[in-house]
């Protein structure tokens, strides 16, 4: 042994015979402490039995004094869940209830039933030792009823409720007083604003004690004064307009007879119209047809007299022409565009369709105008084909490349197939400009257009961007670096043959090229990819020119 030894709370198993008998048993605790000479060897040991009854009477003289100024009983129990001191029921018995677990000496609180006692709130706290002595885990409990501990709780709780309800009812009371108060002027306003409504009697409005009634008030009454007036100024142009509609009426009416023996007159007009004209009711049935019929579709215009239009269209222009008819019908102004196949060519036409309305103002038929605009179209096609392409080798330019990689890029990110982008510059153009002429070099841009297009596939796109720079566009590409790398080759060699100039003279021309490639499955763009093909060409350029550099999007090696 080498420190002082404290033993836990235990029955006197040896000592009980030698002790007088009583009721109770007796309990002691154990402590030793060694005896040690002065160079530190262990001489021997100084034991005593504590009696358990001195706590007790420490307890009844110090701590139950304390206990009894509040409704509340401590007790002291062991790790095994005995009760070493506390009331006399509990006392050398095994705790009724299992109180929760706790690992630190910090105090806690709970709530928890005793048998056959009801609910109690309860305080424990774990005791921690005393300097290098462990404690023996004692649970301290201090246990008082429910009703004792929250009964203040709950009688203040009463009183707030019943104080809150006093308090909520003399609020009602001053809401409904004041909201009588207030909305009894607007509901004399509301019974004056609908006498005025059913007699168009003015009458004073109600007053009211506060600023805002007296401005509404005020406000209805110069609102009741302003429609009086309107209302005889309405009556007094509506009287002046019967009179102009009646004198309008009879000027039509002497139109009418005009324009009646004019009829034949304008049928030849429109008869000499370039535009189809045609007139159908409410039922779709053709009342007329200007001679124009005859001259582009060989229709006789009195054979379509009566017929449907589904029958002339047949059913699968009629379902193309049907939406816009119904909006005619429902008194919509159309106009569309539609085209017809003819031979080898295609023939665009502008269709109006303008609704006709009888007096009732009800829509009783339509208008068809029909125009021919393929020549605009034709011209419209031309003018894109140029905005989109180099006029000098017929490939696209800049903005057809635009269009060319957006669509590949689509493409290959919804069949998850490579693509790849070649960025291609010839070697000291410029030189060849200044040595041979600005001709020449158109020439020799010409033919290589021309070769690229013959070495790609049908399915790659090639395009001049600027000056002696051209893009490729390689689609679909199975196994990029490696079809990239070999369709690369194929085009050094083609552009290794000389070119001729026409003039006897023969140039031969070399390039550099730079290769972007990727999966389609990347979230790819097109800029970045040209970036890319651009750097690559850099690169080409880096190593002699007359070579070319492959690189993947997510790497810088080149092969």
């Amino acid at each position: 042994m080498i420190a002082p030894f404290f033993g836990d709370v235990h029955k006197a198993v040896l000592l009980a015979d030698m002790m007088p008998a009583r009721e109770e048993p007796w309990r002691f605790v154990d402590v030793s402490i060694p005896i040690q000479s002065t160079d530190g060897q262990v001489q021997g040991v100084l034991g005593a039995h504590l009696n358990w009854d001195w706590a007790e009477q420490l307890s009844s003289e110090v701590l139950r004094p304390q206990l009894k100024q509040h409704p509340v009983e401590a007790l002291i129990i062991d790790d095994e869940g005995a009760v070493l001191m506390g009331p006399s029921s509990l006392t050398h018995a095994t705790l009724p209830i299992k109180p929760p677990i706790i690992a630190s000496t910090e105090p806690n609180s709970f709530v928890i039933t005793w048998p056959d006692e009801g609910e109690f709130l309860c305080a424990q706290i774990v005791s921690s030792g005393f300097e290098r002595l462990t404690g023996f885990q004692w649970r301290i409990l201090i246990r008082q009823s429910v009703s004792d501990a929250f009964g203040e709780i709950q009688r203040l709780q009463g009183e707030i409720l019943l104080w809150g309800l006093l308090f909520g009812l003399l609020f009602i009371a001053l809401v409904w007083s004041a909201s009588t108060w207030i909305t009894k002027p607007l509901s004399l306003l509301s019974q004056s604003s609908a006498r005025f409504t059913k007699e168009r009697s003015l009458t004073p409005p109600p007053q009211a004690l506060y600023r805002e009634g007296v401005n509404l008030a005020e406000s209805f009454s110069a609102m009741m004064e302003d429609i009086t007036s309107h209302e005889r100024e309405l009556t007094r142009l509506n009287q002046s307009l019967e009179q102009r509609v009646q004198q309008r009426t009879e000027e039509l009416s002497g139109t009418l007879k005009v324009l009646g023996g004019s009829e034949r007159k304008l049928k030849t007009i429109t008869d000499s119209l370039p535009v189809l004209v045609a007139y159908a009711d409410s039922q779709e049935r053709y009342q007329f047809n200007n001679a124009v019929y005859k001259r582009w579709f060989n229709l006789e215009p009195q054979d379509l007299h009566g017929r449907t239009i589904a029958e002339i269209l047949g059913e699968d222009k009629y379902a193309e022409a049907r939406p816009h008819i119904q909006k005619a019908l429902a008194g919509q102004q159309v106009c569309f565009e539609n085209y017809q196949t003819l031979g080898d060519h295609q023939q665009y036409y502008e269709i109006n369709y303008i609704p006709d309305r009888n007096s009732h103002g009800e829509v009783c038929g339509f208008f068809i105008m029909i125009s021919d605009i393929t020549e605009r179209k034709e011209h419209e096609k031309g003018l894109r084909w140029q905005l989109q392409h180099d006029h000098l080798t017929g490939a696209p330019n800049r903005q057809g490349l635009k269009t060319l990689l957006e669509l590949a890029v689509k493409h290959a990110g919804r069949s998850h197939t490579g693509i790849a982008i070649m960025f291609l510059d010839l070697d000291h153009f410029k030189a060849i400009n200044d040595t041979y002429g600005h001709d020449a070099g158109d020439i020799l841009l010409r033919v290589t257009a021309d070769r690229l297009m013959m070495t790609v596939r049908k399915t790659d796109s090639i395009a001049r961007i600027a000056g002696d720079e051209f893009v490729i566009v390689l689609e679909a590409v199975a196994h990029p670096m490696q079809d990239a790398a070999y369709i690369a080759g194929k085009i050094h060699t083609a552009l290794q043959e000389p070119v001729a100039l026409g003039d006897g003279r023969r140039i031969k021309i070399t390039a550099s090229i730079g290769v972007a490639v990727a999966m389609g499955e990347r979230n790819l763009t097109p800029d970045t990819l040209v970036a890319r093909a651009d750097e690559a060409m850099y690169q080409a350029k880096r190593q002699g020119r007359n070579a070319f550099v492959v690189l993947e999007m997510d790497s810088l090696k080149a092969t």
